[in-house]
């Protein structure tokens, strides 16, 4: 009896193996992969938000005759404005370093009353060319990227639930500077009415987010230093009327797609 229990048992022993050979194996599903902020190479994108302008209105009279303090009057005009960006960046170390370039119409419009009768400017085509240079969060702060999962979704404020695969460390803050181009029509009711473009330094700041494999979001702000004066070109009558922009700023968002 004894031998043939030992028998049954090292039978039992050499086909165990080969039955389990044939059965399935179940791994546990690997993590989504963290989108990055460091990608290489070209990337499209479109982005949209607010303008704000400063400008000023002046009348001069005669050559050699002093300004009219009635006819100056400093104005903001504000709008939306809207376009795409193209732009090359890639990792340097621990940073990332990117040239952009965007193209937006301005729909900013302003009208208002000034010793001639009404003065007005209409904004349109807006141009910038940007160097923009940043560090993911991880290597300003040591922060680790790490999946997450909100589940139940957050109920406060709102219902949030996150994408698996995104985390703080996936935020990347930069610098923006660069040069900034812009078309804008003055007009000076009965007088005078033209366009120019006006250039200027622009610098701002960006706030990036990696939100899926090769696409990345933007928050985005820039001031320009515009400071730029000009005659209406077809100037008529007794005043000689001035257009002056000072300056725009702007506040935009964007999505960027990674080629």
């Amino acid at each position: 009896m004894g031998n043939k229990l030992l028998i049954g048992a090292l039978l039992a022993c050499v086909a165990l193996p080969a039955w389990a050979a044939d059965m399935p194996v179940y791994k546990a599903a690997a993590p989504a992969p963290l989108p990055t902020l460091s990608g290489s190479g070209l990337y499209l994108g479109i982005n949209g938000g607010a303008a704000f302008t400063g400008q000023e209105y002046d009348f001069v009279t005669l050559p050699g005759v002093a300004s009219d303090p009635t006819g100056t009057g400093k104005v903001y005009p504000a709008g939306i404005m809207a376009g795409g960006t193209i732009g090359f960046g890639g990792s340097i170390g621990g940073a990332y370093a990117a040239v952009e370039s965007d193209f937006d119409y301005d729909f900013t419009r302003f009208e208002t009353s000034c010793v001639a009768g009404r003065c007005g400017s209409k904004n349109s085509w807006f141009f910038a060319q940007k160097l923009v240079l940043g560090a993911p969060l991880p290597t300003l702060t040591g922060l680790v990227p790490k999946a997450t999962n909100l589940t139940p979704p957050s109920q406060w404020p709102i219902p949030i639930n996150l994408p698996t695969n995104f985390s703080v460390a996936n935020l990347m803050p930069a610098v923006v500077a660069g040069i900034a181009e812009h078309n804008i029509s003055a007009c000076i009711t009965g007088m005078a009415c033209g366009d120019q473009w006006v250039a200027g330094a622009l610098v701002g700041g960006q706030l990036r987010a990696a939100i899926a494999q090769n696409w990345t979001a933007k928050l985005e702000y820039d001031y320009v230093f515009f400071n730029k004066a000009f005659t209406p070109s077809n100037s008529v009558g007794l005043f000689n009327p001035q257009f002056k922009q000072f300056n725009e700023q702007r506040l935009m968002g964007g999505i960027d797609y990674h080629l």
